[in-house]
């Protein structure tokens, strides 16, 4: 069983519609006050994760790194592992990370590939 535990968030503008993107990791677009998911490379630095489902325009709350948070995976996720974050916000297992990608974690409570699992959001990531 998941939970999430009430963490410092911040709030930046959603640059399109987010609906059904809760839990997945996001970044700061490159218009000020704007949040995006995705990146134009294989991995993305996150500033956190997406708590709600903001419309374009609306404001989400992101908790920041060092939260104990859900995350969505395209991966499964295992207890003590670390995941990390690829271009589309989900999360993935580190047994096939890029190189000079950042790792996250550790996983705390275990998921199946395209679930939710909950993460320690590390406040730096590892590079590998």
């Amino acid at each position: 069983m998941g939970y999430d535990i009430k963490n410092l968030s911040f709030s930046l503008i959603a640059s399109s519609s987010m609906q059904n993107r809760q839990y997945q990791g996001v970044r700061a677009s490159t218009a000020a006050d704007y949040f995006a998911i995705g990146a134009t490379t294989a991995a993305i630095t996150p500033v956190g994760i997406l708590q709600n489902n903001p419309l374009t325009g609306e404001a989400g709350e992101i908790w920041i790194p060092g939260c104990i948070s859900k995350i969505a995976c395209r991966s499964a996720l295992n207890p003590g592992s670390n995941f990390w974050i690829a271009n589309n916000g989900l999360a993935y297992s580190t047994a096939a990370i890029p190189a000079k990608t950042s790792m996250y974690g550790p996983v705390l409570v275990a998921s199946a590939s395209s679930g939710i699992a909950t993460v320690a959001f590390s406040a730096v990531g590892m590079t590998t």
